[in-house]
């Protein structure tokens, strides 16, 4: 019980950011994959879904490098 609670948990979490990812994060990471079509990134959705862990950590350290490089 406890256990599928958690799995909800981190499918909703995922959820929530994947939509955020597609709408602002893919900009500043990928500059090819934002010009791809809306059915690609439909096909990209379960899995940024379910990693979410790993595409946030990438997020946050790109980010990063990026505000290192413009000063």
């Amino acid at each position: 019980m406890i256990l599928s609670s958690l799995f909800y948990i981190y499918l909703v979490i995922g959820l929530i950011f994947s939509i955020f990812f597609l709408l602002i994060g893919f900009k500043r990471m990928d500059s090819i994959g934002n010009s791809s079509s809306v059915l690609t990134k439909v096909f990209w959705l379960p899995g940024f879904i379910f990693l979410w862990p790993l595409l946030l950590t990438k997020y946050i350290t790109s980010k990063g490098n990026a505000e290192q490089t413009e000063h």
